[in-house]
């Protein structure tokens, strides 16, 4: 990314920013004002960054903590850790809600406290309240977006609730508008009246079920849910803007707003919003996107250009799961970014309505000065702030007549939680301006600077594949927030239906063998389709299946650790090389969705490459003692022939743990499938041969529980069971293989 400012604009933008400064001085946000308890525990939190983030947690799960003493227990265990250096009225609060005679009112009034800090940024708790709100705003000279607090709703029910909120408020503030008098700053656009009622929507809390793999899916669904409600909001003159939230839901956003927007219904209606946010990398892209939609449809509508709020989120999911961060990584890059688009959008004022949504000086004024050279009318786009938040900065903006709007959300403090966090998160940030300006004191001459392009963080991962001597990492799942992955995955599944039904055989000493017949396994998903068909193994071949393992034990044991460990790396590359498929299969086989199948399949190439590791250090031989003329060795060894009956519903994962861990300590295995699973099983057990498991050593052997399952726990030359399953076949082996057996060693 490249930022080139001229020297002259930049002149412009410190001249006005230093103007509007002196009108701010003397004046501070309030949740900055230390007259407060607020205040004075936000300045704490902003010295000691341990306390910050155990704060934050603490008032993440207050709302469900229902008596004085779950809030006592938890103060203490949050808040006051040995060691932590408190300020005297903080530390004596919470020791009184931690415990004593006052704790059951020193917790309530914790409690209390969040409550009132929430309501700093959370402007009512019902909708009826937040008209007097609104109104209030106006005589401010300032404007509004509703938002009803709640997010990543969990059932049906939950999301038609929300539905129903967002369709009385529309006629609520529809209705009531129609009354409110008319403000040309507020009001007017360049192409006409804009409606005096506003309200964001967040698609999550209309769909229990968004989820990137399922992409078209959930664009469905929500389409189905949002069009009465776009409809209505016409009908009302009620504009709708559709707020970003993580990345995950971010190309279902877009998807969604691209068809909704060209909707026969609503393609000529200007009245509708999205959000570009500065902080991703492909923010670019997006607006590129916006801009041909927007030349598609023939009809304008608002991008509000935001920072982006879920930036803590991002970098931590990001790095726990490894994927490629969408977010920029350095706070400059994003500023800069901000600029750049703010740039973008004024230069395409005309197909794309500007509102700048920022809390900082340098960003808002960048893009005042920006429209002032492009000659537009201060109508023609608008400033946004959060409720609660930036006082001083949305005062001096509104005074200087631009259209200022504020976010103003609307909910009880449970669902209101989430988004205090983020709004704490964003005020005790070390780079935020707020925090610079009304907290650390930074000059106004470098908050007026351009912003610095510092290089992204690099990361590097530790494990090497192959290497069973190299340190241990999870495999990445597969990221279903991109493209490509959603269709290289898509392209497996149609791929392997096409390779349907399948024959499973049993395997013998590498001998495949069919029987006659066979099990018939159709898919969860559609009856009538064939899955597999499975050999049926009968004690004839369990017997001759387990003199193969015998006969192969005591070399599969003397093998060196190393030399077995390293063929479990090898199945790892194998199963990961292979996963799209394996994970294909799954939904066929066991009917699971695209995210847990992948899961699965990371799972086991996880088992694989954790027991190469630990067999390292778990069974090679170690010196006890050091008791002069002895050598003490401990050393472990493979028992012998060990049977792996597997469940159906983790058919690769759990399979291929019970099996791995048996191989790499010295055990030939016999491995009965579960009869629903069985291709899994099969397709898993070729990759063991693949791999370089001698064929000797892996046996497998396919049929009924009642049969083979039955013969081979008790047979006497079995020497251990692998098993996971129900309790009451895990009580019928273990029965079962209690009883000693005629010529058992």
């Amino acid at each position: 990314m490249s930022l080139t400012i001229h020297k002259d604009r930049n002149a412009r933008i410190k001249r006005r920013g230093e103007q509007y400064w002196q009108k701010m001085q003397g004046e501070s946000p309030r949740v900055f004002d230390r007259k407060y308890w607020q205040g004075q525990l936000l300045d704490w939190v902003m010295r000691d960054e341990s306390f910050k983030i155990d704060a934050f947690r603490f008032v993440d799960v207050l709302p469900t903590l229902q008596s004085p003493s779950a809030i006592g227990s938890h103060v203490r265990d949050y808040l006051l850790k040995e060691g932590r250096d408190l300020p005297f009225f903080v530390r004596t609060a919470l020791k009184m809600a931690g415990g004593g005679m006052a704790s059951t009112l020193a917790a309530k009034a914790v409690k209390t406290n969040v409550a009132e800090m929430a309501r700093r940024f959370i402007c009512e708790s019902d909708s009826d309240k937040a008209l007097k709100a609104f109104t209030g705003l106006a005589k401010e000279n300032l404007t509004f977006t509703a938002d009803i607090l709640g997010e990543a709703t969990t059932s049906d029910a939950e999301a038609e609730a929300y539905l129903q909120k967002y369709l009385d408020l529309i006629t609520l503030l529809g209705d009531a508008a129609e009354k409110w008098p008319d403000n040309p700053v507020l009001h007017q656009s360049p192409s006409g009246p804009l409606p005096k009622a506003n309200i964001s929507v967040k698609i999550s809390a209309l769909d229990p079920y968004v989820d990137a793999a399922d992409h078209q899916g959930s664009i469905s669904r929500l389409k189905e849910r949002l069009l009465p409600l776009l409809r209505l909001a016409r009908e009302k003159n009620v504009f709708i803007n559709f707020d970003m939230e993580q990345w995950a839901v971010h190309d279902i956003t877009y998807g969604l707003f691209a068809e909704v927007a060209c909707h026969r219904d609503l393609i000529d209606w200007p009245h509708l919003g999205l959000v570009i946010q500065a902080y991703l990398k492909t923010s670019g892209k997006d607006c590129d996107r916006l801009l041909a939609l927007s030349r598609r449809r023939e009809t304008p509508f608002t991008v509000r250009l935001v920072k982006g709020a879920y930036w803590d989120y991002e970098l931590v999911h990001a790095r726990q799961n490894h994927f490629t961060c969408p977010v920029f990584t350095r706070k400059g890059l994003t500023d800069a970014n901000y600029e750049l688009l703010s740039a973008r959008l004024i230069d395409n004022h005309k197909l794309l309505t500007p509102a700048f949504a920022s809390h900082n000086l340098r960003s808002l004024v960048h893009a005042v000065v920006a429209a002032e050279e492009k000659g537009m009318d201060r109508t023609g786009y608008e400033l946004q702030m959060l409720y609660g938040m930036a006082e001083p900065l949305r005062r001096i903006f509104a005074a200087d007549g631009y259209r200022v709007r504020i976010y103003a959300p609307i909910g009880d403090l449970l669902p209101g939680m989430a988004y205090l966090v983020r709004r704490l998160l964003e005020n005790t940030s070390n780079s935020g301006f707020l925090r610079q300006s009304y907290h650390d004191q930074v000059s106004i001459d470098s908050m007026l600077e351009p912003p610095v392009l510092e290089p992204e963080a690099g990361e590097a991962g530790s494990m090497v594949p192959g290497d069973p001597e190299s340190p241990f990492a999870n495999v990445n799942p597969l990221d279903f927030c991109e493209e490509q992955v959603r269709e290289e995955f898509a392209a497996a599944v149609d791929r392997m239906a096409h390779k349907l039904p399948m024959e499973v055989p049993l395997v013998i000493n590498g001998k495949e063998i069919i029987t006659e017949g066979p099990f018939t396994h159709t898919s969860p998903n559609d009856p009538q389709q064939v899955i597999t068909r499975s050999a049926r193994a009968l004690e004839v071949h369990a017997e001759e299946a387990l003199q193969t393992a015998m006969e192969a034990f005591a070399d599969w044991r003397d093998q060196p650790v190393l030399e077995r460990a390293k063929l479990l790396e090898k199945l790892a590359g194998l199963l990961e090389e292979n996963r799209f498929e394996l994970a294909a299969l799954q939904t066929h086989e066991v009917g699971k969705p695209w995210r847990e199948a992948d899961a699965d399949v990371a799972e086991a190439i996880d088992f694989c490459r954790y027991y190469a590791r630990r067999s390292l250090t778990e069974l090679g031989p170690a010196k006890q003692g050091d008791l002069p003329g002895e050598d003490n060795v401990l050393f472990y060894e493979g028992r012998g022939p060990t049977v792996i009956i597997a469940p159906w519903n983790f058919p690769l994962a759990i399979l291929c743990g019970m099996t791995t861990a048996a191989l790499v300590a010295g055990n030939p295995v016999l491995i009965k499938p579960a009869t629903a699973s069985s291709g899994t099983a099969y397709t898993f057990f070729r990759h063991l041969l693949q791999a370089g498991f001698p064929p000797s050593v892996v046996q497998f052997l396919p049929g009924s529980g009642e049969t083979i399952g039955s013969y081979l726990v008790s047979h006497p030359f079995i020497s251990q069971i692998a098993f996971t399953g129900s309790k009451e076949v895990g009580l019928g082996i273990i029965e079962q293989a209690a009883g000693t057996q005629p010529d058992q060693k």
